[in-house]
């Protein structure tokens, strides 16, 4: 991952390489609620994961999940500031013609003051394909803000990181 700070705005590009084509990727990978909730659920011992909607269109998938991730020890700063209701929705829109899947993450609180967004794509890469996540965190949190995208970031790169040997094992299986 390469992290960039700048204009009150950090963002991260998160790449991995898997042994499928594009299709499947998509498929498994973002769409298959089993899947999913084994992920995040059982591998990565998230608290919460839930299909909230999913809608398939000619031109676009559109799906929200809601998510409540484990966290690990929170900064008292950012601890005060969150409480104990950290969680999220993630508002996804894949495109089929252009294949980018555009996402919004709504944190449980605070989202007046955070904004997260990001784009996922993929492309062909050897046998397999590259997911690439790139990913735009903003804090207007007044003496935290730059500490809580940091921290936003590093869970992401964590999260995906922690994923990739599961995925690659699930593929590998299809």
């Amino acid at each position: 991952p390469s992290i960039r700070y700048g204009d009150g705005v950090a963002s991260t590009v998160i790449r991995h390489r898997f042994a499928c084509d594009a299709e499947t990727f998509w498929r498994v990978v973002i769409f298959d609620e089993e899947f999913n909730r084994r992920l995040y659920l059982d591998h990565l011992g998230f608290d919460g994961w839930e299909l909230v909607r999913y809608e398939e269109r000619d031109d676009a998938i559109e799906r929200v999940v809601a998510v409540k991730p484990v966290t690990g020890p929170v900064p008292a700063p950012l601890k005060k500031l969150v409480g104990e209701n950290i969680g999220y929705r993630e508002e996804g829109r894949f495109d089929k013609k252009t294949e980018r899947y555009r996402l919004k993450v709504v944190p449980n609180t605070m989202a007046d003051k955070l904004t997260i967004a990001g784009e996922m794509s993929v492309k062909p890469h050897g046998d397999g394909v590259e997911r690439t996540l790139d990913l735009k965190v903003e804090a207007k949190i007044f003496g935290v803000g730059g500490m809580v995208e940091k921290r936003i970031i590093a869970d992401t790169e964590k999260s995906y990181d922690d994923s990739f040997g599961y995925i690659t094992a699930e593929l590998a299986k299809r």
